[in-house]
């Protein structure tokens, strides 16, 4: 058995977990002005070639030329500080392409402020065949092909967006660092539940973080002398 690393959580830094979250609009004035509201798209690539950028450039491009009004906001290689500001003036973040995890360090972070953030990746079906459910964050998790078509809901359905976004800020509750320690502790204890742990023999996704499928297979055939797909 192996232990399902979502059930104990990565712990989520302190600077971060004092950050306030933006209420909700809290009248009918109020939520009319959120939706007249040009919709913010932010996108933090730490690596953009493995973030897989220039699919979320085409899918943006894509949608503005369609019709789709929103404001494009792409940060990198800037101090966190100016991440968490922008974070804190976004609507929604598409934070990667090709995850292997629904819910890294920068989903994290706008997850903890409420913002609904867009995942995209290849094994979201293994993953739910495989961890256990109340293990899984709410992210927006695709398929990168249908990226554009994601985006294009979320930034179309604000009611949506705030639906996503309270319910990440309610999930990342379990990840104060103390009750990370305590999961941790249960399982080196050997006292963790069943459902924590899953059969690795049973894993059957072969593609890559921060590679398309297609990448993916041409160096699985390149390492392994076949056509690995």
């Amino acid at each position: 058995r192996t232990l399902d690393l979502l059930a104990i959580g990565l712990p989520l830094r302190s600077e971060v977990a004092t950050t306030p979250i933006e209420p909700l609009p809290s009248s009918a004035s109020d939520e009319a002005e959120t939706t007249r509201r040009v919709p913010v798209v932010l996108h933090s690539p730490s690596s953009p070639e493995v973030k897989g950028t220039d699919l979320v450039r085409a899918a943006v491009a894509e949608l503005v030329d369609a019709g789709l009004v929103l404001d494009y906001r792409e940060l990198s290689g800037v101090p966190n500080k100016e991440i968490m500001a922008a974070l804190g003036d976004c609507d929604l973040v598409i934070d990667q392409c090709y995850s292997d995890t629904p819910m890294a360090m920068f989903a994290t972070e706008a997850a903890k402020l409420g913002r609904p953030v867009i995942v995209g990746g290849y094994g979201w079906a293994e993953l739910e065949r495989l961890c256990f459910h109340g293990f899984m964050p709410p992210t927006i998790t695709c398929d990168p092909g249908d990226l554009a078509e994601v985006i294009r809901r979320y930034v179309s359905e604000p009611e949506q967006r705030a639906a996503v976004g309270v319910a990440l800020a309610s999930y990342v509750e379990r990840l104060e660092p103390r009750l990370v320690a305590e999961r941790l502790l249960l399982a080196l204890r050997g006292d963790a539940p069943a459902e924590w742990f899953f059969d690795p023999r049973e894993v059957t996704y072969v593609d890559g973080c921060g590679l398309s499928r297609e990448r993916a297979a041409q160096l699985r055939a390149d390492v392994l002398g076949v056509d690995a797909r």
